[in-house]
């Protein structure tokens, strides 16, 4: 075991025992060794023991101890419940343990012959780590203890040994929950120790190598006897020339090359060392130690209750010093324990009148120039100043040279401020000494190192005052939208004193009363800022971050009427509430825009613009469309007159759209027909001849427009129907003669003017006697009339001109 620091000199374990009887060179002792001794390995010696002054036959039972802690890894508080020093025949019983840091009963210098039984230890506070939580604990040469039916919660090392423990040692029928670390000896070769139905977490003997400060070897005979591991394994390593026995033990894994028997499975007898007592010194013994509950095996589930019944009793009230502010600025106004090096011979000038706020009082310490006071407050606190008030009376008796010094122990002190030569140079002066000091607290001492040279030493008060830290903390801040009103921030600190805001960055300002106005959209960054003063330090500055959303834009057209093909190009209109400049664009429709927004019509039909504004740092983009509808233009068709056309002549009409498209024509009645652009005729007669123009995409139809106009002829006769017409000219008779009348046929005469209204007209028929019409223009003005003639078959019209 040398590489981990082990030396011969240092493993002399010490046996005390009692020598019986004596037989030449053999000796008998009341109390078996635990570990052999061999000449080859250096034998053993025989001293008469020197062990004086041991308590004995001294108890402490019935009591409940709890430690107050700030804090689950506090560690300036109660650190062991109950110690025995030396003591023998002792016993602590039915005692409950409560949040203290290391044990809760600790047997230590050659204690032996004591049982500790019924006890808890339960939710330990300190840092879990090394030399911390030892629930029930055996050190420092401790032998021929006994631990039964204890308790603990939340401990590391719950029954354990120390360094070189020699034995026998029992733990009998203990329990414990939420263990952080393994039950059994702990480090340097501690043996004859009996763990006899143990129930808890990891437990362990083994070799710890360089474990801890080189532990190696923890134990050597160590009997493991019906134990159970509920979440972890139990582990038994042997050293050479040695044995460790597991035995009846149940858990998660068997670990070691140790001596295993029966794994799994308890074995009777159920508690081995009730068994050896009960053989040894009979059932009787058995009985004084043991309850039902242990002989029944029925006391584990007990044990188990009582563990959670303890861990959650709520803990002990500890009421405040009547009349302590623990929010006072002078600290020792907050109820905590003012000490002093040395308490005075004058009951009514001792060390508390220098906290009692009142400078008529003070403390007088007879033959000392030097002496130290010490407060401990309540609460940590950081003093930044404190004052000295002088008595009444003989100035050499006043503080002259001191210093000052904060703990947070009592026992490791920090000096925080250092005066010499100063002087009070009028009776009940209250001075005021400024520090640096950023610390805090729970202890302040004052070291008066000597006085005004006197041999008695006195001052009327002494004053703490701390300086608090602060913080600072800002209201809930709404969403803010460019545009939105001035919003007011609630920003405070805890200390009460105003704080001041400004903007760090951002289109932002905000004044005295915490009014914020937005000037534009983006990031701005709030600062809010307490320069503290006499009773508290700066704040540390706080900052927020608003983001102040881009406004909403709306985008509007002025109203737009429908238009007609043909109207003129307009500039439509659209704005911005944000007054911001807008663009428009042709979405769909037969129209142009200019580069200076003039709209053209190019076409009828539907039509839809958009209005855009593409938003700035402040605004979100927005558009806006509005449609309208052009509507195909109105046409006419100008149709000139026709006059009278000879039957052999073509006709061009001439008719015309007012929108310029083509105007195409159809006979509506008489004899004549189309040819493209060109009118011929296949007769003689009145001819009823219309113009159309059906419109387009972007006109609407025509009205039909109509001529009438004669055809005439020049002939007197055709093949089937012969006249002759005379005079003509005429002055106003007018006679025609048939000349080749037929007699299935009537003939039938029409004498029209020019305007096609009947003068004159008569029917002859073809079976009767007359064959002259006569006619008279001698009423009508002169000019030229046309003169209709049939035969039911054909038709021929000649011109009459009257002079």
């Amino acid at each position: 075991m040398a590489q981990y620091g082990w030396a011969a000199s240092g493993y002399k374990t010490t046996f005390e025992r009692k020598i019986t009887a004596v037989n030449g060179n053999t000796i008998t002792i009341d109390i078996p060794v635990m570990d052999p001794m061999e000449i080859q390995y250096g034998g053993g010696e025989v001293f008469k023991s020197n062990i004086t002054g041991r308590i004995a036959e001294s108890g402490v039972e019935n009591m409940r101890l709890e430690s107050d802690f700030e804090g689950d890894s506090d560690e300036n508080h109660g650190w062991n419940g109950i110690q025995f020093n030396r003591a023998e025949n002792c016993w602590v019983r039915d005692v409950v343990v409560k949040y203290f840091g290391y044990a809760a009963v600790s047997l230590s210098n050659m204690s032996r012959f004591n049982t500790v039984q019924d006890c808890a230890m339960i939710d330990p506070k300190s840092v879990t780590t090394g030399g911390r939580k030892y629930s029930f604990n055996l050190e420092g040469n401790a032998t021929s203890n006994l631990f039964q039916r204890c308790i603990t919660w939340g401990g590391r090392h719950d029954y354990v040994s120390g360094s070189k423990v020699p034995g026998p040692n029992v733990f009998l029928d203990c329990v414990s929950e939420n263990t952080q670390s393994d039950i059994g000896p702990h480090h340097r070769w501690a043996t004859g120790q009996l763990y006899d139905n143990i129930y808890g977490g990891q437990i362990q003997v083994q070799n710890r190598k360089a474990m801890g400060s080189g532990h190696g070897w923890a134990g050597a005979q160590i009997m493991f006897w019906n134990l159970q591991s509920t979440k972890s394994g139990i582990k038994v390593e042997s050293p050479a020339a040695a044995m460790n026995w597991g035995i009846g033990c149940i858990g998660t894994a068997k670990n070691g090359t140790g001596y295993w028997e029966s794994w799994g499975t308890h074995l009777l007898p159920r508690s081995l060392y009730l068994q050896q007592l009960e053989e040894r010194l009979g059932a009787a013994a058995v009985q004084n130690i043991a309850t039902a509950d242990q002989l029944n095996n029925t006391l584990r589930a007990l044990l188990r209750t009582r563990i959670a019944q303890i861990a959650n009793e709520a803990k002990v009230y500890l009421p405040e010093i009547p009349g302590g502010n623990t929010a006072a600025f002078d600290i020792t106004d907050n109820g905590g324990v003012v000490t002093a090096q040395f308490v005075s011979n004058r009951p009514l000038e001792n060390f508390p009148n220098i906290i009692d706020n009142d400078i008529n009082t003070k403390y007088y310490q007879n033959g000392k120039k030097a002496l130290w006071v010490q407060y401990r407050s309540t609460v940590p606190a950081i003093v930044t100043r404190y004052t000295i008030t002088s008595a009444n009376d003989v100035e050499e008796r006043d503080p002259k040279d001191w210093n000052l010094q904060g703990s947070n122990n009592g026992t490791s002190w920090t000096t925080i401020d250092t005066r010499t030569n100063e002087d009070f140079p009028t009776r009940l002066l209250t001075r005021t000494f400024e520090i640096s000091n950023t610390t805090a607290y729970r202890y302040y001492r004052l070291n008066i190192l000597s006085n005004g040279n006197n041999n008695n030493t006195q001052f009327a008060e002494w004053e703490l005052w701390q300086r608090k830290l602060q913080t600072i903390s800002f209201g809930d801040i709404p969403a803010i939208t460019f545009g939105d009103d001035p919003v007011e921030l609630t920003v405070s600190s805890s200390s009460a004193l105003p704080v001041t805001l400004e903007v760090v960055s951002g289109n932002a300002t905000v004044n005295e009363e915490g009014i914020l106005t937005v000037n534009g959209a983006g990031e701005i960054v709030l600062r809010a800022t307490q320069a503290g003063d006499t009773n508290y330090f700066p704040a540390a500055p706080v900052e927020r971050i608003i983001a102040v959303e881009k406004a909403t834009q709306t985008v509007t057209f002025e109203p737009i009427s429908d238009r007609t093909y043909g109207d003129a190009a307009f500039t439509p209109q659209a704005a911005s509430d944000a007054h911001l400049p807008v663009t428009i664009e042709v979405v769909s429709g037969s129209v142009s825009l200019n580069a200076e927004g003039l709209l053209s019509i190019n076409g009828a039909g539907g039509v839809t613009l958009k209005a855009s504004q593409a938003g700035n740092e402040n605004y979100l983009a927005a558009s806006a469309e509005i449609s309208f509808n052009i509507a195909k233009a109105a046409q006419q068709i100008n149709f000139p007159y026709i006059s009278s056309q000879l039957r052999t002549a073509t006709l061009t009409p001439g008719a015309t759209a007012s929108s310029g498209l083509p105007v195409s024509y159809f006979v509506a009645s008489g004899p004549a027909s189309v040819w493209g652009d060109a009118i011929r005729f296949n007769g003689e007669g009145e001819v009823v001849l219309k113009a159309v123009q059906p419109g387009n995409e972007n006109y609407l139809a025509a009205d039909t427009a109509d001529r009438r106009f004669i055809v005439y002829g020049t002939e007197s006769k055709t093949e089937k129907f012969k006249l002759v017409i005379a005079p003509n000219p005429t002055r106003g008779p007018l006679t025609v003669l048939i000349l080749n009348k037929m007699r299935d046929k009537q003939y039938t005469f029409r004498l029209c003017d020019q305007n096609g209204r009947v003068i004159s007209s008569c029917i002859i028929a073809g079976n009767s006697l007359v064959s002259v019409a006569h006619f008279n223009l001698f009423n009508q003005p002169n000019g030229t009339y046309y003169l209709y003639a049939t035969n039911g078959e054909e038709q021929l019209v000649r011109i009459i001109v009257k002079q």
